[in-house]
C-alpha cells in the first residue's frame, strides 16, 4: 500500500485541482480563519511521496544487498565482465517533465575483441525478448542465467529509483512555485486570491501559505538526501566487483536501510488537527535554504512576475495552473548525468552529482566521502583489467613498456 502512495500523490498534484471552486468548496463551509489548510495539503502530499519512496527504497536496497555479491562473484570466475549503460526516457505526461531510466547490461569478454553481448533493461521490456538475449550471453560467459538476471534487476531497481524521485521532486517544485505566486498575491492584497479560503483575511491566508512553504522545504531536504543516497549506492554497486567498492556499498546500504526505517518509524499521515489546534507541535525548517536553491532556476523572480500579471494568457489560480508556468528544473539534468556517471563507472562524476543535488546539506557529506574513498581503488582495478586485455590483444606490448 505504501508503495502505491507516491504515484497517487503525483496524480493528485497534477489533476485534483482543476478549478479554484472545486477544491475550495470542500473546505469553505467549515474552514476557520486560523486553519492551516494549505500546510495540511502540502504535508499530505509530501508524506504520500516520501512514505512510498522510503518503503520502496528499503525493498530495493534489500535486493541489491542480496543479489549483487553473487552476481559479481560469478562473473569474477567467468571469462566475462559486466558493463552497464543507462538509457534515459523523457516523460511529459500530466504537466510533469522528468526523466526515468532503463539499464542495459553489457557482458564483455575479458580477452579477444568480440562485440559486447547486450541484455535489454528498459521498463516494459518484453520478458520473452529478455530471455532470448539472456540465455546465449549466460551460456557464453558460463554464468547461471538466474544469477545474471537477479544482478541486472538489482541495478535496474537502483537506477529506476532515481526516476521515481525525479518525478516527485519536479511535482513538488511546481507546487512550491504555485505557493510562491499565491504568497505574492496575498502580500499585494489581491481580493479572494486564496482559492481554498477566499473569504478569510489575507494575513491569515499568508500565514498558512508560509507554513506550507516550510513543509515543502522539509520535503525538499528529505528528497535531496534520498536522491544523493540513490546515486551513491548505484555508483558503488556498479563497481562492487572491486573489494573496496563492495565494502563501501554494503556499508551505504546499511545506512540507507536505517535511514528509511527511522523515517517510517517517526512519520505518520498528517491530520487536520495537527494543522489547526496542534500546529505548534510540528518542528519544521524555515524555507530560506530551499528558496535559495529554487531561485537558481529563477523560481522566485518568475513567481513575482506572474503574481504581478506580467504574463500572457490566463493561467488558472490553483497550484496546478500556476505550476505549469514554473521555470525548468535544473536538478533533473544533474540527476540524469549522475545516474549515467554511476552506471558507466565514473565514481567522481557520481560524487559531483550527489554534491550538487545535496545543495551543501551536511547530512550527505559522509555519503560523498564514502563514494570518493573508493575512487582510486576502482580506477586502479579498471586500469589493470584494461591493460591485461590490451596485452592479450597485442603480446608485443609486454616488451614495449606498456603501463603496469
Amino acid at each position: 500500500m505504501r508503495a502505491a502512495l507516491a504515484p497517487l500523490a503525483l496524480l493528485a498534484l497534477s489533476s485534483c485541482l482543476p478549478t479554484p471552486g472545486a477544491f475550495a468548496s470542500s473546505f469553505a463551509p467549515g474552514i476557520q480563519d486560523d486553519s492551516h489548510v494549505h500546510a495540511w495539503q502540502a504535508a499530505s502530499f509530501a508524506y504520500a511521496f516520501l512514505d512510498g519512496h522510503e518503503t520502496q527504497w528499503q525493498a530495493r536496497l534489500a535486493a541489491a544487498e542480496r543479489d549483487l555479491p553473487p552476481f559479481y562473484d560469478a562473473l569474477a570466475k567467468s571469462n566475462c565482465r559486466a558493463d552497464f549503460a543507462v538509457v534515459a526516457h523523457q516523460n511529459t505526461a500530466r504537466d510533469l517533465s522528468y526523466e526515468y531510466y532503463g539499464v542495459t547490461l553489457k557482458l564483455v569478454a575479458r580477452s579477444g575483441n568480440a562485440a559486447p553481448m547486450q541484455i535489454p533493461g528498459d521498463p516494459g521490456t518484453d520478458p520473452d525478448a529478455y530471455r532470448q538475449a539472456l540465455a546465449p550471453a549466460a551460456s557464453s560467459c558460463g554464468v547461471a542465467p538466474d544469477v545474471l538476471q537477479k544482478g541486472h534487476f538489482a541495478l535496474f531497481a537502483l537506477a529506476t529509483m532515481s526516476g521515481a524521485l525525479n518525478a516527485s521532486e519536479d511535482s513538488m517544485r511546481r507546487y512550491a512555485f504555485g505557493l510562491l505566486v499565491l504568497q505574492e498575491e496575498l502580500r499585494r492584497k489581491v481580493p479572494n486570491a486564496d482559492y481554498l479560503a477566499p473569504m478569510r483575511p489575507a494575513d491569515k491566508s499568508l500565514e498558512d501559505v508560509q507554513l506550507a512553504l516550510r513543509v515543502v522545504a522539509d520535503h525538499h531536504a528529505a528528497i535531496s538526501n534520498l536522491r544523493g543516497e540513490v546515486l551513491a549506492v548505484t555508483a558503488l554497486a556498479r563497481d562492487s566487483d572491486v573489494p573496496e567498492a563492495r565494502a563501501a556499498m554494503l556499508a551505504q546500504i546499511a545506512d540507507g536501510k536505517k535511514h528509511a526505517q527511522d523515517w517510517l518509524a517517526t512519520h505518520h499521515q498528517p491530520t487536520q488537527q495537527e494543522f489547526g489546534v496542534a500546529m505548534k507541535k510540528l518542528v519544521l525548517p524555515t524555507p530560506d535554504a530551499m528558496l535559495a536553491v529554487l531561485d537558481k532556476d529563477g523560481y522566485v523572480t518568475a513567481a513575482l512576475t506572474i503574481a504581478r500579471g506580467v504574463t500572457t494568457g490566463s493561467p488558472g489560480t490553483t497550484i496546478q495552473g500556476l505550476g505549469k508556468l514554473a521555470p525548468a528544473n535544473s536538478s533533473l539534468r544533474v540527476a540524469s548525468e549522475g545516474a549515467a556517471a554511476a552506471l558507466r563507472g565514473d565514481v567522481g562524476g557520481a560524487a559531483d552529482a550527489i554534491m550538487s543535488l545535496a545543495e551543501k546539506q551536511e547530512d550527505l557529506a559522509p555519503t560523498v566521502a564514502r563514494v570518493r574513498s573508493v575512487q582510486q581503488a576502482v580506477q586502479s582495478a579498471r586500469a589493470t583489467v584494461d591493460d591485461v586485455r590490451a596485452t592479450a590483444a597485442d603480446p608485443k606490448r609486454v616488451l614495449t613498456g606498456g603501463s603496469p
